[in-house]
C-alpha cells in the first residue's frame, strides 16, 4: 500500500527505501512523525495548511495524555517464569 501511494511522486528507488522503512515495524504506534522528522525522512510535505482543514481539525480537540501509552516493565513476565521460558 506504501510503494502505491509513494508512486508516481518519488522515484523508485526512493519509493522502495521509504514503502521498507515505513512498514517494517521500526517504531511503536505512538511514535510523533513530526514535520521535521517528516522532512528528513525526505517526504514531500508541507506545513501551510488550508483554513478549511484548521476549521475541521478544531471540531474535534484531542485530550491531553498525561502518561505513557506503553510500558515498559523492568523484568520478565510473569507468564514467561510460570512456563519456564528464557532460561
Amino acid at each position: 500500500m506504501v510503494r502505491e501511494l509513494l508512486r508516481g511522486e518519488y522515484v523508485d528507488s526512493v519509493v522502495e527505501n521509504l514503502a521498507a522503512m515505513l512498514s517494517e515495524g521500526r517504531w511503536t504506534h505512538d511514535f510523533p512523525t513530526t514535520f521535521d522528522y517528516a522532512k528528513e525522512l525526505g517526504l514531500h510535505i508541507s506545513s501551510e495548511m488550508l483554513p478549511q482543514i484548521l476549521k475541521l481539525m478544531a471540531l474535534y480537540p484531542q485530550s491531553v495524555r498525561h502518561f505513557p501509552t506503553i510500558e515498559y516493565l523492568p523484568g520478565r513476565r510473569v507468564a514467561e517464569r510460570k512456563m519456564g521460558l528464557r532460561e
